[in-house]
């Protein structure tokens, strides 16, 4: 490896003394960075020399956000993410929804995959962009690089665009010793990229030198752009006005051909089938992609489950003006959420689909509609993101199928189902079984092994939960005779297909009427602070009949099955007095319970 005299001398110093206050930080790096792996890590560098304080140092100078988490790490070459990966593997997994060393990311950039794309409303989708990053072989990156590689990958990049011809003839235009003509033009077309002045990125290294060795690229339609030594080697990007990404992502997946250019000076990009496409930031790793449009939702956006929707659709949005602006008139920057372990087509038909439903929504709002029905079921992706509501890699899940001591058989119910799925490491034909009294009963080979249920009319949530948890001790018992018990372990609790099912795998819920209280305004308030959720009559994606509704436990993982029950009958019980009293007239607002 390199020799870093800079590290060296800093070996002078025990760990302790060198090992950064992180007291105060909320990013990655800092739920990661233990004493223990900077004592581990601390005298490595990469064979460029880069080190783990250049790794750590963007999150050491920026704390952070109480309530926004940044990375807080950077990797200054291809070697970083091997030779520091004590440090990036759990950065990476908590950033990317538990992505595991394992893992292996998906790449399909074959434009035709794409289904629709083409139809989007012009009259709300305003326009429409993909761009993603790569980053050239055989140099290091931009928090590290010299001006001579910066220079060479300049040199490189400029010959590669310039052999382009057809839709992708064009221009490179230098930030050093462009006209005052072409910068009003480049400003005006909203091409140009300023000096970073986001501490984050200075404090990466990533504004040294400027404006040398970096440029921006475009093809002469102004649909088709690379920025050249910006946060990494090469920003790509397509774009145009209007709804048709179908076309737009067709222009990027040819464009990104010029790779082919790039290896004929023995230079290709950064890839591995772990980390897929190698960049800077350790956010962008996977595809490095993001498929946005600006949509007009100006209904939509004020309505209560918008954040919920775009939640379930895996998006996220922008204001007009991009990251940290407002909306302006309604028109927000919608894009993919995710990054690392879909392929570009998934992440893209992500919003496709999901911008054509919200706009479908904007148009019934318009008309003074419901959209109730429309609203979707989450968007389950093989990596989902737990660790956004607190479930951290070090934590432990809780277990407990002990009876309930404390419930209530009298609440006033229509029924009450308890519901858990379980993996057991085997395969049978598809059976649907229940007993005599048909209060007991388990699915087999649906979405899970098992689906195990039990229920029945009225208010008796303890008895049911009773049944319940006898029934599955004996079940396992019978499949531990076999030598095939249920997946289980301490941190992920019990082993299912979705993620979202992970630890307890329960759904304890109740019919239960609520007319007066479904239209209160406080409503969805009172279920959130209880930690509960509904569906309608019919369940999820239904509405519902009488104001009756299926309220059940909103949390999986981290609390144990008598503590998601508990929550369900302490809950229910709150609210059906709630409802009684706005039966006589009576104000709720000293009854609204703090948050659970």
């Amino acid at each position: 490896m390199a020799k870093n005299c800079h590290n060296d001398y800093k070996m002078k110093f025990q760990a302790d003394e060198e090992y950064p206050d992180l007291s105060q930080h909320n990013n990655h790096m800092s739920k990661v960075l233990t004493k223990e792996i900077y004592a581990k890590l601390r005298g490595k560098s990469t064979p460029s020399g880069f080190t783990l304080d250049d790794v750590i140092q963007t999150g050491v100078d920026n704390p952070g956000h109480p309530f926004i988490m940044t990375v807080g790490c950077v990797a200054g070459d291809e070697e970083s993410y091997e030779v520091f990966k004590d440090l990036l593997d759990p950065v990476i997994s908590d950033r990317h929804g538990g992505y595991k060393p394992t893992d292996k990311h998906k790449t399909d950039l074959n434009f035709e995959n794409l289904k629709g794309g083409d139809d989007l409303d012009p009259n709300y989708v305003l326009s429409s962009r993909v761009r993603t990053g790569r980053s050239i072989k055989g140099f290091t990156l931009p928090p590290h690089n010299s001006r001579g590689e910066r220079r060479g990958i300049e040199k490189l990049s400029i010959e590669a665009l310039s052999s382009l011809d057809g839709e992708f003839k064009g221009k490179y235009y230098p930030l050093t010793g462009m006209t005052d003509a072409e910068q009003e033009q480049l400003i005006a077309d909203h091409f140009l990229f300023d000096k970073p002045v986001s501490p984050l990125l200075t404090c990466a290294g990533m504004a040294r030198d400027w404006p040398d060795g970096r440029g921006i690229w475009h093809n002469d339609n102004k649909s088709f752009l690379v920025w050249v030594n910006e946060e990494d080697h090469l920003r790509v990007i397509s774009m145009q006005k209007g709804g048709n990404m179908k076309e737009v992502f067709r222009r990027f997946c040819v464009g990104l051909q010029i790779e082919e250019i790039f290896k004929k000076h023995n230079h290709g990009f950064m890839w591995n089938e772990h980390l897929g496409y190698i960049l800077t930031c350790p956010s962008n790793l996977g595809t490095g992609l993001r498929g946005g449009v600006h949509v007009k939702l100006p209904k939509l956006s004020t309505h209560a489950k918008f954040e919920e929707i775009l939640t379930r659709l895996r998006l996220q949005k922008r204001g007009t003006g991009g990251v940290d602006t407002a909306s302006v008139g309604g028109v927000f920057d919608i894009s993919n959420a995710d990054r690392l372990g879909s392929s570009e087509v998934e992440q893209v038909q992500l919003v496709v689909d999901g911008v054509k439903l919200m706009v479908e929504m904007e148009k019934k709002l318009e008309k003074g509609e419901s959209i109730d029905d429309m609203i979707p079921a989450q968007k389950c992706l093989l990596y989902q993101n737990f660790n956004t509501s607190g479930f951290f890699l070090s934590r432990r899940h809780s277990t407990s199928f002990t009876f309930l001591s404390n419930i209530s058989d009298t609440l006033c119910f229509f029924s009450v189902l308890l519901i858990l799925c379980h993996f057991y490491p085997s395969s049978i034909p598809l059976h649907h079984l229940h007993n005599d009294n048909k209060s007991f009963l388990v699915w087999v080979n649906e979405e899970d092994h098992l689906r195990v249920i039990s229920m029945q009319k009225g208010g008796n949530m303890k008895e049911v939960f009773r049944r319940f948890c006898v029934g599955l001790q004996k079940i396992e018992e019978i499949f531990k005779k076999h030598n095939h018990g249920f997946m289980w372990n301490e941190h992920l609790g019990y082993i299912l297909t979705c993620p979202s099912n992970l630890g307890t795998g329960l759904r304890g819920g109740v019919h239960v009427k609520l007319p007066k209280l479904s239209t209160h305004a406080k409503f969805e308030e009172i279920l959130t602070r209880l930690r509960l959720q509904k569906r309608g009559t019919g369940g999820v994606d239904t509405a519902s009949v009488g104001g009756v509704f299926d309220i059940s436990n909103a949390d999986r993982l981290g609390s144990s099955e008598v503590e998601q029950v508990q929550l369900v009958v302490d809950g229910v019980k709150l609210m059906v007095e709630m409802e009684k009293k706005l039966e006589k007239g009576e104000s709720i607002d000293d009854m609204i319970p703090a948050q659970k």
